[in-house]
This record gives structure tokens, sequence and C-alpha cells, in this order.
């Protein structure tokens, strides 16, 4: 509490520059997508069972928030029910250095395992 007889001296150009600053940090500061929209936006409207197969065994090291790694742009596939987030700003720098060392036609695993027979092959009447 403050008495008649203290005055309190406020630097406004310093508080500006402290507000401006904060306010710079929390809109450069992105946030995580779910993988249903960074499927659409960034990876070719591939399934989650491509995006698994092709992308995250293969590059899991480099992907995966959890294995540690600076590019990593996706937490990992915890199973059914746990929801799988990306970073839209690494996941975009990433598919795009990498562009060429995938094959984005390959077939889905489902694919993959009925031509291997190990899942049953789609009736047809």
């Amino acid at each position: 509490m403050l008495n008649n007889s203290t005055k309190l001296e406020i630097d406004y150009d310093k508080l500006a520059t402290l507000v401006s600053d904060k306010l710079a940090q929390k809109l450069t500061t992105h946030r995580l997508i779910p993988l249903h929209q960074a499927r659409v936006e960034i990876l070719h409207r591939k399934s989650p069972e491509w995006i698994k197969h092709y992308l995250v065994k293969p590059y899991g090291d480099e992907i995966l928030f959890e294995r540690g790694a600076n590019t990593a742009w996706m937490n990992e596939p915890s199973g059914t029910g746990h929801r799988v987030y990306v970073d839209p700003i690494k996941a975009t720098k990433w598919v795009k250095a990498h562009e060429s060392e995938i094959d984005w036609r390959s077939p889905e695993p489902i694919t993959l395992r009925r031509a291997a027979g190990l899942s049953p092959q789609i009736k047809r009447n």
C-alpha cells in the first residue's frame, strides 16, 4: 500500500520495451497443430499409417520430440486415443529438405501387407 508521501516513478520507455518484447515473443512462438491438419497442409494428404510407416520408422530420430533432435516436429504416436501433434514450421522445413528422399507415391502399408499375404484381400462381388 502506498502512502501519500511515496511517489511511484515509472520509466515508460522501459515499460514499453518490455511489453513489446513480450508481445513479439508471444507472436513468434508457433503452436502445434493436430496430425489430421498437418496431413492436409504439409504431408501430401497421406494417411496416419503411411506417415508412421514411411516417415516415423525411418526418420524417427530426426522428427520425434521424444528422441530429442533439434529438427523434431512431431510427438510420438502412442496408440489409439492419443493425439499426435505437429510443429508446422519445423515440419514444413523438414519436409522441404527431405522432399527428394521420400517417395510420396509409395503404396499404403495395408496394400503392401495384402500383397505379401499378411492381410486379407478385399472381397469383391
